[in-house]
Order: structure tokens, then C-alpha cells, then sequence
């Protein structure tokens, strides 16, 4: 990832969106907090949360790190206001029900100051068939090895990833397994979720390209960009 270019770009997309002077940042799902990292030696007010302790262990490494703090992305923001919430990385696609997607959305826009952004980004159903449909990769490092298996579950729209790490000690290896399970959701499912809240839909952009997909290009999107940011504005 090129975490340069994606600050690059959601600064951009603030001046875009919204008239504040954005100064107070919320990452949530930051996992280990390159893009809240980023913002805070560029001179913004950064916090940070995220599920995992070990994420926020290497977070907390970081010489320009954000005020960290633990929180699923469903529960309820400290009480502070601010001006840009983030959550990066399809870390949405990781919230499996209607009702805790919209759950989010409500404390994210509870949290924002009048005017301004929630900006998201989701994996979409084609970059699951192009990219990560029955395929299996294996990564070699030295004494590691982890396998990377990942396949899209067209009937219940979840993409599954399984990763099996062996780290070899002396003459046995040390085994350690994760599951991921995403929801690959549809656009329309998001702009109905953010339709029954007070949000403001502003924008669809694929990172790559210029132009708002939103409201008049949106035919099909879903299915011929692999990733998709979404704009709200409080």
C-alpha cells in the first residue's frame, strides 16, 4: 500500500468536501496505524482505535504515533468532536450484519463536528472474483513460511481468507492460523444503510480516478472497480 498517496488523497478529498479547517482526525479499525502515523507528523490531532492489542502494541512503535486507545469500530466514540473520521482498508467489509454497519455509521456521525467527513472505503464484489477467488499463495521468508488461501462464497456474499503461518524452532515448527471473514457488500446496500441515518452521501471515488462516481455514474460500479472510498458529510 502506498500510504503516502491514500493521505495525499483523503486530504484532498477534505478540502473537496468540506469548509472546516480540519485539525482533529479519529481513525477507527487503524490496526497498526500507518495512515494515523502519517497525519500526525503532518501536524493534525490524531486518535486511533483499534479491536487488537497486538496491532496497537507495533502502533504505539511509532515515533509520530496517534493517541491510541482500544474499540471495535461498533462501539460507542470517546466523547470528543471531530472533523474527519477515517476507517481504511475495508475494515467495513469486516462488519458482517445490516444492523452493526448502521450502528457504526450513527456513532461515527454522532462524533463529528457539523460539517464534517466520514470518509470509508470497501472492497467490492469484483475485486473478490478477480483477486481472491480459489486462489492460494505461499510466501517464503527465511525460518517462516505462511500460506494465504482465500475464496468468495457467491450464495452468502463473503469473502474467506485463511492464513497458516509455520515458524520453524529447532527441528519442529511453531503453527498459528487466522480466519478472516468479510461481507462484500453491494454499493446500493451502503447508500441505503447511509440513507436511514442523518449522513450525507457526497461522493464515490475509485483512488485512481479523478471524477465522483456519485449520483450519476453509478451503474455497476461495484463490479468494475476493485475498490471503492465513500464521502459523508455530517
Amino acid at each position: 500500500v502506498d500510504y503516502d498517496l491514500w493521505v495525499q488523497k483523503i486530504l484532498y478529498w477534505v478540502k473537496e468536501y468540506s469548509s472546516l479547517n480540519c485539525r482533529n482526525i479519529l481513525e477507527i479499525a487503524c490496526g497498526t496505524a500507518n495512515i494515523s502515523s502519517k497525519l500526525t507528523s503532518l501536524g493534525y490531532n490524531v486518535a486511533a482505535c483499534d479491536k487488537s492489542a497486538s496491532m496497537l502494541r507495533i502502533a504505539r512503535q511509532k515515533l509520530s504515533r496517534p493517541n491510541l486507545y482500544r474499540a471495535t469500530m461498533t462501539d460507542c466514540i470517546l466523547p470528543a468532536k471531530y472533523d474527519l473520521i477515517l476507517c481504511m482498508f475495508d475494515s467495513v467489509n469486516y462488519l458482517l450484519t445490516d444492523s452493526d454497519f448502521t450502528l457504526m455509521l450513527n456513532n461515527v456521525y454522532a462524533s463529528l463536528n457539523e460539517g464534517g467527513l466520514f470518509i470509508f472505503d470497501i472492497s467490492t464484489i469484483a475485486n473478490s472474483i478477480d483477486n481472491f477467488n480459489d486462489v492460494c499463495n505461499v510466501t517464503i521468508d527465511g525460518d517462516i513460511l505462511l500460506t494465504h488461501e482465500a475464496y468468495y462464497n457467491h450464495d452468502l456474499k463473503r469473502q474467506i481468507s485463511r492464513l497458516h503461518l509455520f515458524e520453524k524452532r529447532y527441528h519442529t515448527f511453531i503453527h498459528s492460523f487466522e480466519q478472516h471473514d468479510q461481507r462484500v457488500y453491494l454499493c446500493k446496500e451502503i447508500i441505503d444503510f447511509i440513507s436511514s441515518t442523518k449522513f450525507n452521501l457526497c461522493a464515490v471515488h475509485n483512488p485512481d480516478i479523478k471524477s465522483n462516481f456519485y449520483p450519476k455514474n453509478m451503474n455497476q460500479i461495484d463490479k468494475k472497480n476493485h475498490r471503492l472510498f465513500f464521502i459523508l458529510s455530517k
